[in-house]
């Protein structure tokens, strides 16, 4: 694993070494918008929304955790459904589509020149 040679080079502990990462919060569970998977076809189905999200009692807008998206707003929600499915770059693509559903078209093509 890069991480743990990078760590072992750099003489650091690893992040997961430091913090346990644990969602401390409560959330709602939620459906997924469908159109998310125009872009992330692998999108998980639901994700648990958060009024403030917590992390080891930390204020944190997403956090991918045990299997699951949690998250607070759209943003948050965007950059947790692109780290679940392995498709980062695309966070700003899906941010754009849950603010307007409308723009999957345009979305899709643009997504076509990347």
């Amino acid at each position: 694993d890069l991480a743990e040679a990078l760590s072992e080079l750099l003489d650091l502990p690893l992040a997961g070494e430091l913090a346990a990462g644990e969602v401390t919060s409560q959330g709602e569970v939620r459906e997924v918008p469908p159109q998310v998977r125009s872009l992330l076809p692998a999108a998980p189905s639901t994700y648990v929304e958060h009024e403030k999200l917590l992390v080891d009692g930390v204020a944190c807008t997403w956090r991918f955790y045990e299997g699951a998206v949690h998250c607070t707003g759209v943003d948050g929600l965007a950059r947790g459904l692109a780290w679940a499915t392995g498709q980062w770059n695309d966070r700003l693509a899906v941010a754009a589509l849950l603010r307007d559903p409308e723009a999957v078209p345009l979305l899709l093509a643009e997504a076509d020149l990347s």
